[in-house]
């Protein structure tokens, strides 16, 4: 079962840095991104045991591939966010990345299970990341407005919850619906079995017998069927003896 908070820690990291982002000096979040960049990747190789630079940057551009995918289909308002982090805060942005990969990993693995449960998880992604980066901002600064936003994204974020659940219970439903089958049918298996013991029984015992070479015996009733019948006289067609006198 899929936890509905699958992406907290990549929200934690996200919530700090929208914090940093918007109390960081406009000069300091103009800084070229490649420099971040190098700095990313030199952290990266230099954590990767046994495999070549080349490797870990192919690896590397694949994860953010589709962490650029997730954010663009599903998570756009993260794009300045993360933008700001790899500038930033490089160590920072690895993290939010890897996590972010995790989430996207589930949501594909919850497309092909179910649509629903894609759906439902693509809904809980949203609603917590809209949360918590308004939670941030009303950690810098406090907004009426901020304040309506959250209780609409914590009313969201309830009802994906609660569809969420819904759907793990109608998954168990179903799971037990089919196992009331398995039982029935296991009920009805085992009430032949008792009713016809003997006949399996004596049936058993005698392939038993045959595969082991030897003679099976026959039951009276056969023996019986076996054996000719004995031929009876019949008393109406006896002749009876001649009483005419012989003239």
């Amino acid at each position: 079962m899929v936890k509905a908070s699958h992406a907290q820690p990549a929200i934690d990291v996200l919530v700090v840095v929208l914090i940093t982002s918007l109390l960081v000096s406009p000069a300091l979040a103009d800084l070229p991104a490649t420099n971040a960049r190098s700095l990313a990747d030199n952290r990266t190789t230099s954590s990767t045991s046994g495999a070549t630079a080349s490797e870990a940057t192919a690896k590397t551009r694949e994860i953010e591939r589709v962490v650029q995918d997730l954010v663009r289909s599903h998570l756009p308002e993260l794009t300045s966010v993360l933008k700001q982090l790899r500038t930033v805060q490089p160590s920072a942005y690895e993290l939010a990345i890897k996590d972010l990969f995790k989430a996207a990993r589930k949501l594909e693995l919850a497309e092909k299970r179910d649509q629903r449960l894609f759906e439902i998880e693509v809904e809980l992604l949203q609603a917590e990341y809209q949360a918590s980066l308004l939670m941030a901002k009303l950690k810098v600064r406090d907004s009426e407005s901020d304040r309506r936003k959250l209780r609409e994204a914590a009313t969201r974020l309830q009802q994906a919850q609660i569809s969420r659940t819904e759907y793990d219970v109608d998954v168990l439903r179903q799971r037990l619906q089919r196992a009331q089958k398995q039982l029935d049918s296991a009920v009805t298996r085992l009430e032949s079995r008792k009713n016809d013991a003997d006949s399996q029984l004596e049936k058993s015992y005698q392939t038993m017998l045959r595969k082991a070479g030897r003679d099976v015996p026959r039951r009276d009733s056969e023996t019986q069927r076996s054996r000719p019948a004995k031929i009876q006289p019949n008393p109406k067609s006896s002749i009876p003896p001649s009483t005419s006198k012989t003239r």
